[in-house]
């Protein structure tokens, strides 16, 4: 006794059928099935262990089914029959396995129901996208946020102890670049990946950009004047900077990138000018560090992102910013977890965040958008960008020089 597909009226049932073929491996799981404590034995589709079970359960059934009938036609064929004739095309029997298919697909879709993002996106913006996702696709977002390196951290603990909790990571590149080499995430399809900025996109494939984070130079309107700006990093090894320069604590690859553009020993030595003679206030956040130069606490920062300024002006508080040449870009980017528990609620996040729709969401938070569907006059600038297998490789030699320039002695 087996169960394939028959098909009745413009609907499909499972019915017993006798079979004279071996059922094909993985096809039906043990049919004796656990108990429930109310004494009901779940259906097939019930007991299985997720639905990409069912989905693999139903279309191989289908090809039984279809196969069965081909060989029934074939012989009804040799054997004179008038309204069989064989069929020979594996294109029609793709087309009808395909079109069967959908609704299982759909059905996995919609049972899903939500999709659980780990991100270093600020809420406001997390709240934008999930509105849109739920509206368009039905499917709910859920979220746990951090800075990235937490986010790599919480990732990396959950994939190594065999946890399932995360289906998408959205944070820094040199993170997602790490998660990737300990073979973390999943290959990442998209039709939108075409639409891409060239720097958005990775060799290998696991996780693309989504956002570009610019760093930016910040400065209190009321506290700094315009013509004093400096118009290059010697510039800020100046007396007159002197307790007003801030930094973020962890913002180590744009000083890789800053040091390596300038020329290492050049730049390495400016820096050091800047905190001899200056001194820079370390800050944990971007955010904070917007924050401050907002409230006057810190006239200047080296190291905020442009959309971090921007929400700034936006409620009306006196800050500006602009960028010493070399600008420094990071792309922010998404990747899928190697065993997600929503695959297809992933895969619809995926999608959703990488096209126009969800790229005009992030512009309107400030972000500078991946894809060039999307236009933003940022996105012309002569950006330099991080890149983040170097930043992996070369980790410690900058954090090293990080803590030695920039934190200070003992950091």
């Amino acid at each position: 006794m087996d169960r394939h597909l028959r098909q009745s009226g413009d609907r499909l049932r499972l019915e017993p059928a006798l079979v004279d073929d071996a059922k094909p491996p993985g096809l039906l799981r043990d049919q004796h099935a656990a108990i429930r404590e109310e004494g009901e034995r779940p259906g097939l589709l019930q007991a299985l262990d997720d639905f990409d079970d069912a989905e693999g359960m139903v279309i191989g059934a289908l090809r039984l089914r279809l196969s069965l009938r081909l060989r029934r036609a074939q012989s009804a064929g040799k054997n004179g029959g008038e309204n069989l004739r064989p069929v020979h095309n594996p294109r029609m029997l793709n087309l009808l396995l395909a079109l069967l298919a959908v609704p299982v697909i759909a059905f996995a879709q919609a049972h899903e129901g939500e999709v659980m993002l780990y991100t270093s996106l600020v809420p406001e913006d997390l709240t934008a996208l999930g509105a849109a996702l739920e509206r368009k696709h039905g499917v709910k977002l859920k979220s746990w946020r951090a800075n990235s390196e937490k986010v790599l951290q919480r990732a990396l603990t959950e994939a190594r102890a065999g946890r399932h909790e995360a289906d998408v990571v959205e944070t820094n590149g040199p993170q997602l670049e790490a998660l990737y080499r300990e073979k973390a995430l999943q290959p990442l399809r998209s039709a939108h990946l075409k639409d891409l900025m060239p720097q958005a996109l990775r060799p290998h494939g696991y996780w693309a950009g989504t956002r570009i984070n610019m760093f930016v130079q910040s400065y209190n309107t009321r506290l700094v004047k315009k013509e004093e700006l400096p118009k290059t990093y010697a510039d800020l090894a100046h007396p007159r900077w002197k307790g007003r320069l801030g930094i973020e604590a962890e913002d180590e690859d744009w000083f890789a990138m800053i040091v390596k553009e300038l020329g290492e020993e050049a730049g390495l030595r400016t820096f050091r000018d800047i905190a001899r003679v200056s001194g820079l206030s370390v800050r944990k956040g971007h955010t904070l560090l917007a924050g401050l130069v907002a409230s006057g606490e810190i006239p200047l920062a080296l190291t905020t992102y442009s959309h971090g300024a921007e929400k700034m002006k936006q409620r009306g508080a006196p800050v500006e910013w602009f960028a010493i040449a070399p600008a420094i870009g990071r792309a922010n980017g998404v990747g899928i977890v190697q065993k997600p528990p929503h695959p297809r609620a992933a895969q619809l996040f995926v999608d959703f965040l990488l096209s126009p729709e969800g790229q005009a969401i992030l512009q309107k938070g400030g972000y500078v958008p991946a894809n060039l569907r999307v236009e933003d006059r940022a996105q012309k600038l002569p950006l330099k960008f991080v890149d983040p297998a170097l930043i992996l490789d070369e980790n410690e030699k900058w954090k090293k020089l990080w803590a030695e320039i920039v934190l200070g002695p003992g950091k």
